[in-house]
């Protein structure tokens, strides 16, 4: 390298030592200031050429300078890394790197200072963002969500009414029994019930008494002793109402059991006592029984395939759950609810059109939200394009015809109106990449277009990412 280069290269360094964004010092072997920074200068207010042959222990009250790094890096001949607070509070990250000679020997240390401060603010700005992203996203009106369960969107008023009377008897020994179609939610209601009760932290065990046999049932809800019946477990079971002990067992499809498992249950709700199969040894169990049916119980009791004196035992708090068919007001929540949540499943992002809304707002759906689910699944991971619309539906749903003479243009605009507007407020942003242009292509002021991208964002941004 010629004198010409070697001249370049130290006006390179000079140049980016001078101009660094974070303050940078040398000091000698003896530990005065050999140079000193603009950044420096900047941040402590101490001018520079004050500073140069000053030794740095003569600047211990410099706005809380610290020398104790450099010092370090002086002492051990090693690169130090520390913590430091300064005198206005703001914390800095020192790092000291020592210069040796030939002989080995410390000449020069040179300290960098990178001010932590904005940095901790803006992580701790962002963690209160994030934060206030998921409380919102939790108090979007009418979420009902238990951690790992199911959950269900209440913006009608009859199934906030539902909610609203399951936490009114929460706390007390009254037994629920909840009516309803198949997939309207109820076991999400009998879920809600204990989590507001002071048993929330014993068990929530659930039975579906419509799938198991006779046989199996009566073995699940009571337990059986050891050797009780060909194929029993050597060691016995407990059965799954002793295992419910101080927290709910939820008895679903009650409507379907047997007159026999039927005498047995009401004998367990008039004695809190159950006897497990091949024993006459009664247990006490303290639990609270909540019940559902999709059947009309009434008529069954008429029938003579449901014991009466049992279904009073049930009926003590009946809590009718509507069929989706009747809270259409729901419909879209859920509809963005099961986008969300495949988006996240599989990372596959999809956004519906008005038509494609419209349609599933009319129809009838059977299975209600059960089926909604198993709907929107099937869309997401079907559908090539990004946005689903009218014919991607499934044939089932283009042909019913439930709603149409029922269901005027009103109310299905007022069933989509918030969801479809934050999908329209945000795709138009997303595509314009300017609040102006979208809100002249929306026809709308730019004031109001973003106050209500921002209203949006904050309750459905994760959908449209």
């Amino acid at each position: 390298m010629n004198n010409t280069d070697s001249i370049i290269q130290l006006k390179v360094y000079e140049t980016i030592f001078e101009f660094c964004y974070d303050p940078l010092y040398v000091i000698d072997g003896e530990g005065k200031f050999l140079k000193v920074n603009e950044a420096f200068s900047r941040f402590y207010g101490y001018p520079q050429k004050e500073l140069i042959g000053k030794n740095i222990d003569d600047f211990y009250d410099l706005k809380g300078f610290s020398s104790v790094t450099a010092k370090k890096a002086l002492e051990k001949g090693m690169r130090v890394t520390d913590k430091e607070v300064t005198s206005s509070n703001r914390e800095i990250l020192v790092t000291a790197t020592p210069v040796f000679s030939e002989e080995n020997e410390v000449v020069r240390v040179v300290c960098n200072i990178r001010d932590m401060t904005e940095r901790l603010n803006q992580k701790s700005n962002l963690e209160k963002e994030n934060n206030s992203v998921k409380n919102a996203e939790r108090k979007i009106e009418g979420t009902v969500k238990e951690e790992n369960q199911d959950t269900i969107i209440i913006r009608s008023q009859n199934v906030k009414d539902s909610f609203n009377l399951g936490k009114r008897v929460a706390d007390v020994r009254s037994t629920v029994l909840i009516l309803g179609e198949s997939g309207v939610g109820k076991n999400v209601l009998a879920q809600s019930i204990h989590q507001n009760s002071s048993r929330c932290d014993g068990p929530f065990i659930e039975i579906n008494c419509g799938a198991i046999s006779e046989t199996l049932l009566e073995s699940e809800l009571f337990g059986y002793t050891p050797g009780a019946f060909t194929g029993a477990n050597k060691d016995g079971k407990k059965g799954h109402i002793e295992m419910a002990k101080n927290g709910t067992i939820f008895l679903d499809e009650v409507g379907e059991m047997s007159q026999s498992l039927q005498v047995k249950l009401l004998h367990f709700l008039q004695s809190k006592r159950i006897t497990r199969i091949g024993s006459s040894k009664p247990i006490e169990v303290d639990v609270r029984v909540i019940a559902a049916t999709n059947r009309n119980v009434e008529t069954l009791v008429k029938d003579g395939k449901f014991r009466q004196d049992l279904y009073y035992r049930l009926n003590v708090v009946p809590i009718n759950l509507p069929p989706l068919r009747e809270r259409q007001e729901d419909i879209v929540p859920l509809i963005m609810f099961f986008l969300r949540k495949y988006k996240e499943q599989y990372g596959i992002f999809r956004k519906m059109s008005n038509k494609a809304i419209d349609k599933l707002i009319q129809y009838s759906w059977p299975g209600n939200v059960r089926e909604l689910q198993n709907v929107i699944e099937r869309l997401v991971v079907t559908t090539i394009e990004d946005t689903i619309t009218l014919k991607n539906l499934p044939s089932n749903i283009l042909n019913d015809n439930y709603d149409e003479l029922t269901i005027s243009n009103n109310t299905i605009t007022t069933c989509r109106s918030d969801e479809v507007e934050a999908q329209e407020i945000i795709s138009y942003y997303k595509k314009y990449k300017s609040t102006y242009k979208a809100a002249a292509a929306l026809g709308m002021s730019q004031s109001t277009f973003f106050r209500r991208l921002r209203r949006y964002e904050e309750l459905y941004g994760k959908i449209f990412e």
